[in-house]
């Protein structure tokens, strides 16, 4: 097999820009391509959804459960809604009903007791073996049926939309402070 030669790693904003405005034309086809993106994104959350629910598992529960796996190590608390983008109240709550299923226990750090460390319990790492690992190994098939280019291509520009999307929606978020969650602004 040969190796490709990785092109230099560039940050976003020193990739190619566009030059000039969009016309309408563009503008027309920007947004077509937007809707499309978004609903390949909330088809492929959907995917995830059923899966979960398919395991007898809420979103949130499938995805610590995940998250512990991925791990190769015991997660704190902090490190599951810091590195897998959950809130506080969702780890904190999970947690709870996956500790009363007897799935994971939660033990003090040694660095800090304060901060829990979440340990997959016997029944908790066969629910793994049941449930997330099947899928993880179905990601992996269709991610290995993609070209070595198109994974690369994928990640390179997903990250790079990220990056954009954070970039435009900064200043809106800096301003906007609603009073209570689920306000009207």
């Amino acid at each position: 097999m040969s190796t490709i030669p990785k092109a230099p790693c560039l940050s976003p904003l020193q990739q190619k820009q566009p030059e000039s405005a969009p016309d309408q034309a563009d503008k027309e086809l920007i947004k077509a391509q937007q809707l499309e993106y978004d609903r390949i994104y909330k088809e492929t959350d959907e995917l995830y959804h059923d899966f979960a629910k398919c395991c007898g598992l809420s979103d949130s529960a499938f995805w610590i459960l995940y998250a512990l796996q991925e791990a190769h190590r015991p997660y704190s608390q902090t490190d599951l809604y810091r590195l897998w983008f959950f809130s506080k109240q969702t780890v904190h709550s999970t947690l709870k009903q996956l500790q009363a299923w007897d799935l994971i226990c939660l033990c003090p750090a040694p660095d800090n007791k304060k901060n829990k460390l979440v340990l997959l319990r016997p029944k908790g790492q066969a629910l793994i073996q049941q449930t997330v690992l099947p899928l993880m190994e179905a990601e992996q098939a269709a991610f290995a049926r993609l070209s070595e280019e198109e994974r690369q291509a994928l990640l390179d520009l997903t990250r790079k939309h990220l990056f954009l999307l954070r970039k435009e929606t900064e200043a809106f978020i800096k301003t906007k402070h609603p009073q209570k969650e689920g306000s009207p602004l």
